[in-house]
């Protein structure tokens, strides 16, 4: 069933949000495009080297089609939906008739850059190990976005929610009120709100059931920041 934000529709069970004014959009198109196309090959019988001598399309590149690790241009996805004859649509996983189509404006994925999801952030660097991704999301090509972190536990609830993931900007500083990810002694980044009164620093969560952290010019703490939070993608039940 899709869901639609705006201009903007949403195939599986998340929802992507606008936040602070950066545009998300939907990062499930290459999951679904990809899933559709294995499936639609498949139901054809064709390996992808047969696909591949078929439509002219080297095997290597319709296979990272079907990985999800790259998405086919707009010509491609047209040539690809002629080709098992349905929509451009369907194969977006923007609706479940094969012959269907969406009403309204959508964005296409050639409109889009692909950005890793990762488990954790380590301290440190912040730079997001590769063992630690989980996950790919698709969004607006002109989103500040480098990566984005899995939300885990409630301490920020109900603004970010476990299992939700964050939008993350990669800079070392951050304005009074912005959601960051940080570091605090060594451990895994972590997700707060960055609120600063004269020198002293307060890394606030959500919840209340949790403490915040106060970091004092004479702290024996060490600390940073990893990145600013510029957007969500939160996962919603279908009932």
């Amino acid at each position: 069933m899709s869901r639609i934000l705006g201009n903007v529709a949403v195939t599986t069970t998340c929802l992507l949000y606008e936040y602070k004014g950066d545009k998300m959009l939907v990062g499930d198109l290459m999951q679904s495009l990809a899933e559709r196309l294995k499936f639609l090959r498949e139901s054809k019988g064709l390996s992808l080297r047969k696909l591949a001598e078929q439509i002219n399309v080297h095997f290597s590149t319709l296979g990272s089609y079907e990985q999800g690790r790259r998405n086919p241009d707009l010509e491609t996805l047209k040539m690809l939906a002629e080709f098992y004859n349905v929509s451009v649509d369907y194969l977006l996983g923007l609706v479940d008739d094969p012959k269907g189509h969406l009403k309204g404006e959508v964005k296409l994925a050639t409109d889009m850059k692909r950005i890793p999801i990762v488990g954790k952030v380590c301290a440190g660097n912040g730079i997001p190990a590769e063992e630690e991704i989980i996950d790919y999301a698709l969004i607006d090509s002109k989103s500040s976005a480098d990566f984005g972190l899995e939300v885990k536990g409630n301490s920020m609830f109900p603004v970010f929610k476990d299992g939700d993931w964050v939008f993350v900007k990669k800079q070392p500083i951050a304005h009074t009120g912005e959601y960051v990810v940080c570091y605090v002694n060594g451990n895994d980044g972590i997700i707060r709100k960055f609120v600063k009164k004269g020198r002293t620093i307060y890394l606030v969560p959500e919840n209340p059931d949790y403490e915040r952290i106060i970091i004092e010019p004479e702290s024996n703490i060490t600390w940073g920041i990893i990145g600013v939070v510029v957007g969500k993608y939160e996962r919603i039940m279908h009932y």
